[in-house]
């Protein structure tokens, strides 16, 4: 039996496919980073007019 650390989801430590081939380099997790800080206060805005409009 293999002696990986195993997490909660029983996938190996650093070795999900989510995870491995994730490039977390700043120059290009960035723009993804300010799509979701502009993206997500906007859609939350957008909702919240459509409601109390």
């Amino acid at each position: 039996m293999p002696t990986a650390q195993t997490t909660t989801s029983g996938t190996r430590d650093a070795q999900s496919t989510s995870y491995s081939n994730l490039d977390t380099k700043g120059d290009h997790i960035m723009p993804y980073l300010l799509g979701w800080l502009l993206g997500v206060p906007l859609i939350v805005l957008v909702i919240l007019y459509l409601i109390f409009h």
